[in-house]
């Protein structure tokens, strides 16, 4: 109990800051996403297909209450800020794929099977939004709606985490080069990696 005691303030300042890559990646991702969508309307592309406002629409049913359309706009760009990218900064070092766009990619692929057979059907669109007859274009363009959101998300990611590993690296390469024989008072962000052998071959004779 004690160990978990000592253990929790690292923990949670680790969690925070995967909090915090995860929800810019994630917004960064929800803009492209809008982008998007904007450009849909605007262009008048598969006009019948408008899946917020069939989240608004069933929404309003189960609630029996009217929602407003800005709405399912606003769940879309919260659950894209923290609970979608919360999974996916959990999941991106088990996600085949060497650089953050394929893992995006895998995980936008993933979304996308879940959104069109268990999400679209709730709204009543129909298993890969077949119901409105519009042959497999629906499904192809929320494909790209997906990708969107979730190859920019990996891209974002992935660019956080490099900056934010480098500049760990410099501050240890800093601290070597100050103390010379970097002991564990002396690196306030260094005893988790004391056990490494970088740090017991730099440190001992």
């Amino acid at each position: 109990m004690r160990q978990v005691a000592q253990q929790f303030p690292k923990l949670l300042l680790t969690a925070n800051g995967m909090f915090w890559k995860a929800a810019i990646a994630g917004l960064c991702g929800s803009v492209t996403h809008t982008l998007l969508m904007l450009s849909k309307a605007e262009l008048g592309i598969l006009e019948p297909f408008q899946p917020y406002q069939s989240l608004q629409i069933a929404l309003s049913y189960w609630s029996g209450e009217y929602v407003h359309p800005l709405l399912p706009w606003v769940l879309s760009y919260v659950n894209g800020s923290t609970l979608a990218g919360f999974v996916f900064a959990r999941l991106y070092w088990h996600l085949p794929g060497a650089s953050g766009p394929i893992k995006g990619f895998i995980a936008g692929v993933l979304g996308w099977l879940v959104m069109n057979s268990i999400f679209f059907p709730l709204l009543g669109l129909g298993f890969f939004a077949t119901h409105l007859g519009l042959g497999p274009w629906p499904a192809v363009f929320s494909l790209g709606m997906m990708l969107a959101y979730s190859v920019v998300m990996g891209i974002v990611y992935c660019m956080i985490y490099t900056a934010s590993a480098a500049e760990r690296n410099h501050r240890d390469l800093h601290c070597i080069a100050l103390s010379g024989l970097p002991r564990r008072e002396e690196c306030a962000f260094a005893p988790e990696r004391w056990a490494n052998s970088r740090w017991r071959t730099v440190s001992e004779p």
